[in-house]
This record gives structure tokens, C-alpha cells and sequence, in this order.
């Protein structure tokens, strides 16, 4: 297990970076209620539309990811969407306790579990996510991502990790606090920060978005 200083400094980065945001979900954007978005797949638009960036993921989709019930999603602007999820945080999702996998947690998700758990309730106390979709010059977005890296000092170094088998590319950040998807000239990057257990809830949203670029 690594130095609890280690851990120690991954919570404090990941809370800092959590803090300069300020407090999301309260923006000029449209928000749209959880009925409007689980009434039925014969009500709802299931095309992607670049007019209205909450269409990359359907409804079910993000229950299906998550493992949650979303409270509603917003529009925060013309290609950034969020999500929130009136449930606790700690409350393990349902695909994960479905997974059958081990209780055992490496160095890495402990201090992502450590952090997010400070930050989680520090920013309201309910898991969110957002993901922000650039329609062209992907390849450089995926670029300018992972160098941004750079800057949360020595600890942190090459700590993005290739995701095998999903779109043309994919990275998980350091502590699974932000995941971008490559599939043609199309980027998407998700904001994970305040969603915990994001390697594994960042993975199915990854593979969902694929399905639909």
C-alpha cells in the first residue's frame, strides 16, 4: 500500500481542483427533470444532436453506467452537459455490486475513494458528472488533456491509462477524476471528479458514448 502521505496529497489535489470550479450545477444552462428523462424510450429523442449536447447519452445509458438515477441533467452550454444524482455518494452503484469483483482496492482507487469522498461532500454531498464534446480536432483535445497532467506536479506523472477497446482512443486520468474518449475527428472528455468510483463508472459511460459517435 502506498505512503498515507501519498494519499494524503492525491485527496488534497483532486479537492483543489474540485474547489476552483466553485459550485456546478448552477449555471445559466437549461435543466431538464429525471421524469422528463425516464418516462419510456418511446418518449424520448434518442438521436444525437449537435444543437443539444445531453443527447450523446441516453437516459438509460446513464442509469445503466452509473448505477444511479439521475435527478435531472443540464445544459451548461452549446456542447457540455451535466449530470447529478440525488443519491448518497457512498451508496455503492448497482452494476458494481453486480460485478461480482474483489473488496480488495489497490493504492489507486483508495486514494481516488479517500479523495472523492472529501470532495464529493465538500460540493454537496451527491455524485455528479459532465462531459464536454469537441466535434472537431479531437486528436488535439485528447493532447492538450493529457499534458494538463503535467501540472499537477511529480506524483502525478504519467498517471492517465489507456483503455483497450473503446472508440479509436481512450485515457483514464489519475485518480479517475477525468476520462476522454477518441472516435474519429470526435473528443469527448468527462469530468469525473465528483463522481466516485469513476474508473469503473467512467469505463461504461466511455463505452456508451462510443456506441453512439
Amino acid at each position: 500500500m502506498r505512503n498515507p502521505i501519498w494519499l494524503c496529497m492525491a485527496t488534497i489535489t483532486l479537492t483543489s481542483a474540485v474547489l476552483m470550479l466553485g459550485c456546478q450545477g448552477g449555471g445559466t444552462g437549461s435543466s431538464e427533470s429525471a421524469q422528463s428523462q425516464t418516462t419510456g424510450p418511446s418518449k424520448v429523442n434518442t438521436a444525437v444532436s449537435k444543437d443539444n449536447p445531453c443527447t450523446l447519452l441516453t437516459p438509460e445509458q446513464v442509469v445503466e453506467a452509473v448505477g444511479l438515477t439521475p435527478f435531472g441533467r443540464e445544459v451548461v452550454d452549446e456542447v457540455t452537459c451535466s449530470y447529478e444524482f440525488p443519491e448518497p455518494a457512498e451508496k455503492e452503484p448497482a452494476a458494481a455490486q453486480d460485478s461480482g469483483g474483489s473488496d480488495d482496492k489497490s493504492d489507486e482507487e483508495e486514494a481516488e475513494a479517500m479523495a472523492k469522498a472529501f470532495t464529493v461532500g465538500a460540493a454537496g454531498g451527491v455524485p455528479k458528472f459532465s462531459y464536454t464534446i469537441h466535434w472537431e480536432d479531437g486528436k488535439t483535445a485528447v493532447m492538450a488533456t493529457r499534458m494538463a497532467n503535467q501540472l499537477m506536479g511529480s506524483e502525478m506523472e504519467n498517471a492517465f491509462t489507456k483503455l483497450e477497446g473503446i472508440g479509436d482512443e481512450t485515457w483514464l486520468g489519475p485518480l479517475a477524476s477525468t476520462l476522454i474518449i477518441l472516435k474519429g475527428e470526435v473528443a469527448v472528455e468527462l469530468d469525473l471528479r465528483l463522481l466516485p468510483e469513476g474508473k469503473a463508472r467512467g469505463t461504461r459511460l466511455a463505452q456508451a458514448i462510443a456506441s453512439r459517435l
